[in-house]
């Protein structure tokens, strides 16, 4: 029975001891693995730490960064802006100057368009009204020499020429006419005046007869006097001829007139064919056709 209770007691010893050797084993492991966890955590805290140092200083430069990009940005767009408005301000010119060079230019085609028109209108004259174009042309240099004449009438006696090949109408005329009466007027017969009488003579009879004072050229040719005498007695009874017969009249002493002396002496008056007899009788006419006239004279 003690050995038993011996036994048992063994047992129970042996038993109490290995839990209690197997409970510091574990207690000794158990403590060991929390030191290390320990260690693991203040590693990972050492760890986050760092970790959020190192997300802090991202996070500042980023935010730093980020501030200068908006900087930056911000510039950028400024800079932009006015660049754009400049280019709004220069690409509003150039259309503004382009639009008016568009308008100078349509209407400087629109000038050059009338140009061409009016250069083939002047060509179409010049081909179809040459000879009116050359008698305008010979008009305004007739105008041109009677103006130097009136200017100088001694230049009449180089000039008269020229009023030969040009273009006179009736004040033309009567622009010479007025000449040569201005230049008659004082005691020195001027040769341009005898140039221009026969101009007139040979150009434009009419014109003398239609005058006011009468005037005979010296050195017109026999065929003009003899168109000059037709001319008179055509005209002799015409209002507009007021002096045609005393230019009839002073015919009779000065040319050659023997085949018109029958139709003159026909026209004459028995007073005008008195006054010629007289004269004739005085010296002043020559004595030419006094038979024919005395015997034109009515018997006594």
């Amino acid at each position: 029975m003690k050995l038993i209770l011996t036994l048992i007691f063994s047992v129970f010893f042996s038993v109490c001891f290995g839990q209690k050797q197997g409970n510091n084993s574990r207690i000794i492991r158990d403590s060991a693995e929390i030191a290390d966890l320990k260690k693991q955590v203040a590693l990972l805290q050492t760890g986050i730490e760092q970790s959020n140092n190192i997300v802090a200083i991202g996070a500042s430069t980023v935010a730093n960064q980020l501030s200068a990009s908006n900087t930056a940005i911000a510039v950028f767009g400024i800079v932009v802006a006015v660049m754009l408005f400049i280019s709004g301000f220069y690409i509003t010119k150039i259309e503004s100057r382009t639009s008016a060079l568009e308008k100078r230019t349509a209407e400087k085609l629109l000038a050059i368009e009338a140009i061409e028109r009016r250069i083939v209108e002047i060509q179409s004259d010049i081909q179809n009204h040459t000879p009116a174009l050359y008698k305008e042309i010979k008009r305004e240099e007739t105008a041109l020499v009677l103006e130097r004449i009136e200017q100088n009438p001694m230049t009449g006696e180089y000039l008269v020429g020229a009023l030969y090949a040009t273009y006179l109408n009736d004040s033309d005329y009567q622009r010479v006419y007025k000449l040569i009466k201005e230049g008659s007027e004082g005691d020195t017969v001027f040769m341009y005046v005898e140039l221009l009488t026969v101009f007139l003579f040979k150009s434009s009879p009419i014109t003398f007869l239609k005058g006011d004072t009468i005037f005979y050229p010296d050195y017109a040719d026999a065929d003009d006097v003899n168109a000059f005498i037709e001319l008179t007695l055509r005209n002799v009874d015409k209002p507009e001829c007021p002096i045609a017969r005393g230019y009839l009249i002073g015919l009779l002493g000065r040319y050659n007139v023997v085949e018109y002396i029958d139709r003159i002496i026909g026209i004459l008056t028995v007073d005008e064919i008195k006054q010629i007899l007289e004269r004739i009788r005085q010296g002043t006419m020559p004595n030419r056709f006094v038979d024919k006239l005395s015997a034109a004279l009515p018997q006594e």
